[in-house]
């Protein structure tokens, strides 16, 4: 499908919402919230956003650039990350209070997440697996299956070694010709049938 830029900035547009499109829809929904939610600062909420992702991103530039530019090492590089995690601390800090936490709250509250999610310290499956707690039921489920389907898969293996058996006997039992591989063809065909109608049951 061919596509020009200016169509697909209509489909942008079209797929955009107000709020973001129109100043006075996002001051309007700005002023809506901060009305029904006066707990929250949704200014400084938004200037928390704004600035951590800014300066983790000038963090993330120095990084860049000494690992993937050949930028140096040093301890002048060194120092200007550590200033830089500074001013992400400051926007940090700024959203703790604009939610109306302490700094103290939001630590706390990630060290419970976190000791209830590794209890016995990391974990790549706890890692990965996370739904509504721990673990979904879903993958629970699949967890404790999991046994039986390796059994199910190594009894339908045997079932084939053993079809295949009977295939090569009966293939020297009719000789190689094309009348008797036809007929050894139907036979071991009709064999595999019944054999998965088995296995599946």
């Amino acid at each position: 499908m061919k596509l020009e830029i200016n169509e697909y900035a209509d489909f942008v547009k079209s797929t955009t919402s107000d709020e973001s499109l129109r100043t006075e829809v996002m001051m309007d929904r700005m002023f809506g919230l901060q009305r029904s939610n006066e707990e929250t600062q949704f200014s400084q909420l938004l200037t928390a956003s704004i600035g951590m992702q800014a300066e983790s991103g000038e963090f993330s530039e120095i990084i860049k650039k000494v690992i993937f530019q050949g930028k140096e090492w040093n301890e002048e590089n060194r120092f200007h990350l550590k200033r830089e995690l500074g001013d992400v601390l400051w926007y940090w800090v700024q959203g703790c209070m604009a939610l109306g936490y302490t700094p103290e709250e939001v630590l706390e509250e990630n060290i419970r997440k976190l000791s209830k999610r590794y209890p016995h310290g990391f974990e790549i499956l706890r890692s990965e697996v996370r739904e509504k707690g721990i673990y979904s039921m879903e993958t629970i489920v699949n967890i404790v299956l999991l046994p039986w389907t390796l059994v199910e898969w190594g009894f339908s293996l045997l079932v084939w070694y053993i079809v295949l058996g009977f295939a090569v006997n009966k293939l020297f039992e009719y000789g190689i010709d094309g009348s008797s591989i036809k007929t050894w063809f139907m036979n071991t065909y009709d064999d595999a049938k019944e054999a998965l109608k088995w296995s599946s049951k």
